[in-house]
């Protein structure tokens, strides 16, 4: 039974349209109600967003303005602490306005005398030395401090925090369901149209209601001033004096203007929908590319035990080459050729993703006379609808590293390629390993991975279930310290 009421104010990339970073807060958000419940504690959300009226409206939470500082400072004076995380916040790869940021709001909290709690955050990298000293300040004097593996640990750790202050956990996601109505593993369509086909090749059907999950490296953040602690709050103030008035969307796209998307890929190689159905130079015809919603996913490949396997594919522009989108195409290509599939592009973050998965398509050209076919996913509302999209297909490939955590919640083979270390540490937990990088991709290795998966995925099930099943385990670890903690403290 609850006995008392605490609120609590959540800082972390929310409000961005990144269905990886809302699916985290998704997560903590359903850990903090779960651990809640158990100690006895009420905990009442309040969200810092750029988007505080969609975050509302998502989540039934209260939530404000991320970058107006009065509205922070109030919320944070009013509650009963701050949650940094989770995803990777304290990282400057994309830009080195991102770690101060969220050092500012966490300095802010702890000079109104309020409790500060890391919470799953996957640290680094940090290549600029001079954001030690100012991430060992404030993470010092934090009262909980939980990274997503151990790589962030040994980081934090380099910078001169106690290991005894560390606790390794798993990424939030992993303890995310599937929304209300969606079983909790695999539906009964998918199960069936998994079972057919690995009875075919001689297998018994395993089942296993285990799963797991992750973050980001898009964010950009304003502009701040580093040099001192003083510095951090001269630099938060500032920042937020200048964009307090600005309209979403031109913060929107102040922020897609300086994005990956712009640094990495020349503005005239873009392939529209428009220019993939009215046929890219590759024999692609408009029959090719379909636009199923996810109940039509769901009834139209898993109803039959003929059904294309299902390939769900999750990628981004990070190579200022392409190196790794047309490695894709062409693996893909040669895979579709050998055998009919079903390619499912499931674009996490829009419009990037969308664009990146369009170019893909333009490099594999017309697969339709093989019996392939060619779809993308977009009626995603809420993380969750993610998720299920992911439970429906029979393997993951992908870039974005929560559609590889969504993958393992769902106890669906995945390979990954590597573009960021986040995506290597999550793949070692699953005592995995990348089939390329970003810089380097075989797309002949990457059909034999692909085919070998199909084949065998009763197998990838049954080598790393019990590990999924441990990291689901530990998803609520910093849910209920928190809830302990504001138990404990009346």
């Amino acid at each position: 039974m609850v006995s008392t009421s605490k609120t609590i104010v959540i800082s972390g990339y929310y409000g961005f349209n990144n269905s990886g970073d809302e699916a985290v807060l998704k997560s903590i958000l359903t850990a903090l109600e779960q651990e809640g419940q158990a100690a006895g504690v009420e905990i009442n959300p309040v969200v810092l967003s750029i988007d505080p009226e969609w975050t509302s409206a998502t989540y039934g939470v209260k939530s404000v303005h991320r970058m107006k500082l009065g509205e922070v400072r109030q919320a944070i004076k009013a509650s009963d602490g701050l949650i940094s995380g989770g995803g990777s916040l304290l990282q400057d790869a994309t830009s080195p306005k991102t770690i101060p940021y969220y050092l500012g709001v966490l300095k802010m909290a702890q000079w109104l005398g309020k409790p500060t709690f890391i919470y799953a955050q996957g640290v680094g990298p940090v290549n600029r030395k001079l954001f030690y000293p100012m991430i060992r300040s404030v993470f010092r004097k934090c009262t909980y401090i939980s990274v997503r593996d151990i790589q962030s640990g040994e980081l934090l750790q380099s910078m001169g925090i106690s290991a005894e202050a560390i606790h390794v956990v798993p990424d939030p996601v992993m303890g995310l369901p599937l929304p209300e109505g969606g079983n909790a593993c695999m539906d009964s369509n998918t199960a069936h149209h998994r079972s057919l086909r690995e009875v075919d090749a001689g297998k018994q059907e395993l089942h296993t209601d285990e799963a797991f999950a992750e973050d980001h490296h898009d964010k950009v953040e304003p502009e701040v001033h580093v040099d001192t602690d003083d510095g951090i709050r001269q630099g938060i103030v500032s920042s937020t004096e200048e964009t307090a008035n600005t309209p979403l969307s031109s913060e929107r796209a102040e922020v897609a203007s300086v994005s990956s998307i712009d640094i990495h890929k020349d503005s005239g190689e873009g392939v529209s929908t428009q220019e993939i159905h009215q046929n890219t130079g590759e024999g692609l015809s408009s029959q090719q590319v379909h636009e199923y919603s996810g109940e039509e996913m769901s009834s139209t490949s898993h109803e039959t035990g003929d059904a294309l396997p299902v390939i769900g594919i999750s990628v981004r522009y990070w190579n200022p080459e392409r190196k790794e989108l047309k490695a894709i195409g062409e693996g893909l290509k040669a895979l579709a050729e050998q055998r009919p599939v079903h390619l499912r592009f499931l674009p996490f973050h829009q419009p990037d993703d969308l664009e990146a998965s369009q170019f893909i398509v333009s490099q594999i050209g017309d697969i339709s006379r093989n019996g392939s076919t060619i779809s993308f996913y977009r009626d995603e509302k809420q993380p969750q609808d993610m998720l299920r999209e992911v439970s429906h297909c029979d393997l993951i490939l992908g870039m974005r590293l929560h559609s590889l955590i969504y993958a393992a919640n769902q106890s669906v083979p995945l390979i990954g390629i590597s573009y960021d270390p986040k995506i290597n540490h999550f793949l070692k937990r699953l005592g995995s390993e990348p089939v390329g990088s970003s810089e380097s991709l075989d797309g002949d290795v990457l059909k034999g991975q692909i085919l070998q998966l199909l084949d065998g995925a009763l197998a990838w099930r049954a080598e790393h279930g019990e590990q999924i099943a441990l990291l689901k385990r530990e998803a609520a670890k910093p849910a209920r310290h928190i809830a302990e903690y504001l138990r404990h403290r009346g």
